[in-house]
């Protein structure tokens, strides 16, 4: 077997689920591992990464956007990678899973990416609303006021900007006339 150097190359950290259902705890028990393989490698540099499932039917899904960070950002891209996770779930949940594939790229220290960029999981909704919205699980009200805490509203009332109760996700709201 080739060894890839995950300097300057993607590379694949594949998390085997013998039980095919991926469920919160076996989220956290595979980033954990990941951590590890990767927490011997290079301390300080920035690694780009991406959450994927593998289904047992061999189509790939994703969980997480691009996430680049370093290994001292590790409790905050886990959270990001949960948010990822509940907003997905309930699109996910009728599937049955082989692996989850960890997806990652550490970068040179002269590299383009000069710091990390986490980026925490937002939706987009209209006054159309759907229980679920291009993968994403979205609340099952109209009303705005029940999904999470208020963090913004415009003056016009048309966008705002709510956090999902329990959780760190941000809801965009745009109301189109």
């Amino acid at each position: 077997m080739k060894h890839i150097n995950p300097i300057s190359a993607w590379t694949d950290y594949s998390y085997e689920l013998t039980n095919h259902v991926l469920t919160r705890d076996s989220l956290i028990k595979a980033t954990n591992s990941f951590y590890s393989n990767i927490s011997t490698q290079l301390y300080g540099q920035i690694i780009s990464l991406q959450v994927k499932v593998k289904v047992t039917n061999g189509a790939i899904r994703t969980i997480t956007r691009l996430i680049n960070f370093t290994l001292s950002d590790y409790s905050k891209v886990n959270s990001v990678i949960l948010e990822y996770w509940e907003l997905k779930r309930d699109y996910y949940e009728v599937l049955e899973f082989d692996k989850l594939i960890f997806t990652y790229k550490i970068h040179k220290l002269d590299s383009i990416i000069k710091e990390p960029r986490i980026v925490q999981p937002t939706s987009v909704v209209s006054t159309k609303l759907k229980s679920k919205f291009g993968g994403y699980s979205l609340p099952k009200t109209m009303d705005i006021f029940q999904w999470g805490d208020i963090l913004f509203i415009s003056s016009d009332s048309k966008r705002a900007l709510i956090r999902k109760h329990n959780g760190n996700s941000i809801y965009q709201i745009y109301i189109k006339d």
